[in-house]
């Protein structure tokens, strides 16, 4: 009895051990089941394509959809399991993949109904694709086994994971990426057998049905998960939104900037510091006839009227009393009126009018253009360093391929601008060392 029981023991082991090693004339004399067809054609595509047709051919203008690969170049092509993130569309900004992984089934719209699919964003009727949790590419091949391998380890799979999603040829490409030595797998839907290998001389066809491949084998693939963007598009993917923004903001520093050098030298302008005094006393007002030529080689008179007024203002210390004319600018008694004047007191005055239409536009625009361009250098540089998307589009975007020395460009940028302004306002204080409280800026009494 206990013969026959350590028999019954071996026995079942060397069949547990010949299931790894199913010989490819037991798989072709196999029979093919409904519902071994049905996890055939809810497969994942090896090709870009779905029920034969490429998933990119929009049939209402009936013709290939335009894309790119950003890692390998040239048009994408959805082959495996993954977000996508290598999928790139300029036309609607289009970058990182979606915030799960999808796959296009083998059968298409209508050919899969084992598990759930979708048609969503699909550019044609016929093709479909399905919730997955393998990996990407893998270089798998449909009709093909692995020849002349070192076989190094087998699993048979479940008919689903633990997430209740189909199980295929791409979660066996992950275990071998997820296995040391592994160089090589092949992959049965029939027996869900997943065989491992370690070096092979190439793959061999094995064609075992005329409506959906049986047999998938491959190299190791990508684990093209997902990533967290902060925008995403109406078509579920990642928003590049890095270029335009980035440039935007550019344009933005550089018009702030402007501004606030016009604001800056707006003190030195000409040698002279600016000056203001509410001590004013309008004098008279003068009506000047002037000509003016006109294309037919005559001239027209027109009128302007200039008024003067009477200022007293304090400048390094000594009280100065100056006659000033403005032409079409009333001058206003005892209101705040602005100047240019040599910081020593000697020469001219060049009259501003009683608002500082320049330097206050200057600021303005300062705060106006530089303020948004901040904001946006500020996002640009939170999202490669808070978001694994963020990092990826600066990664394959930018310049620089290591990401984070574009995120140290970022940052610099956005230190740039106050930096200037640090500068702009020191010059401001050296040219115009005479404009002091006390000096000026004050009414002569």
């Amino acid at each position: 009895m206990m013969w026959s029981t350590k028999f019954s023991q071996i026995l079942l082991l060397s069949l547990l051990a010949s299931a790894s090693h199913v010989t490819d004339d037991v798989l072709a004399a196999s029979n093919t089941t409904d519902d071994v067809l049905a996890r055939a054609l809810c497969q994942c595509s090896v090709d870009g394509t779905s029920a034969g047709v490429d998933v990119f051919y929009w049939d209402h203008f009936g013709t290939t959809y335009d894309s790119e690969n950003i890692q390998d170049g040239g048009p994408y092509r959805f082959i495996g399991c993954g977000a996508h993130k290598f999928y790139r569309d300029r036309s609607e900004r289009q970058i990182g993949g979606y915030p799960w992984r999808i796959c296009y089934t083998y059968g298409g719209n209508g050919g899969c109904t084992m598990t759930k699919t979708s048609r969503k964003h699909a550019l044609n009727y016929q093709i479909a694709h399905r919730l997955c949790s393998g990996d990407y590419d893998c270089g798998a091949s449909s009709d093909r086994q692995v020849q002349g391998g070192k076989f190094i380890g087998a699993q048979v799979l479940r008919l689903t994971d633990d997430e209740g999603m189909l199980n295929d040829w791409t979660n066996c490409c992950q275990i071998c990426g997820q296995t040391n030595e592994c160089t090589a797998w092949d992959f049965s839907i029939e027996t869900m057998n997943c065989q491992l290998f370690s070096a092979f001389e190439g793959l061999r066809v094995n064609s075992t049905s005329n409506t959906a491949p049986l047999w998938y084998a491959g190299t190791p693939g990508f684990d093209d998960k997902p990533v967290e963007c902060w925008f995403r598009n109406q078509y579920d993917t990642c928003t590049e939104n890095y270029e335009i923004i980035f440039v935007v903001s550019i344009v933005l520093c550089g018009i702030g900037t402007f501004f606030l050098l016009l604001w800056c030298t707006c003190c030195a302008k000409r040698g002279k510091v600016l000056c203001w005094t509410d001590d004013v006393t309008p004098g008279y007002t003068t009506p000047i006839v002037r000509q003016r030529s006109s294309k037919g080689g005559g001239s027209t008179s027109y009128t302007v009227m200039s008024y003067s007024a009477h200022l007293v203002y304090k400048l390094v210390g000594q009280v100065h009393r100056d006659t000033v004319c403005m032409e079409n600018k009333e001058i206003k008694s005892n209101v705040k009126f602005y100047f240019l004047a040599n910081p020593t007191g000697e020469g001219f005055l060049i009259p501003l009018g009683h608002s500082l239409s320049i330097c206050n536009s200057g600021i303005f625009c300062f705060i106006a253009f530089l303020l948004p361009a901040l904001m946006c250098l500020f996002v640009l540089s939170l999202q490669i360093v808070a978001t694994d998307g963020g990092l990826f589009q600066a990664k394959y975007t930018l310049p620089d391929s290591g990401g984070r020395s574009a995120w140290i460009a970022y940052f610099s940028l956005t230190c740039f601008a106050p930096f200037a302004a640090i500068v702009c306002l020191f010059a401001r204080v050296t040219r115009g060392k005479h404009c002091k409280p006390g000096n000026t800026y004050t009414r002569a009494s």
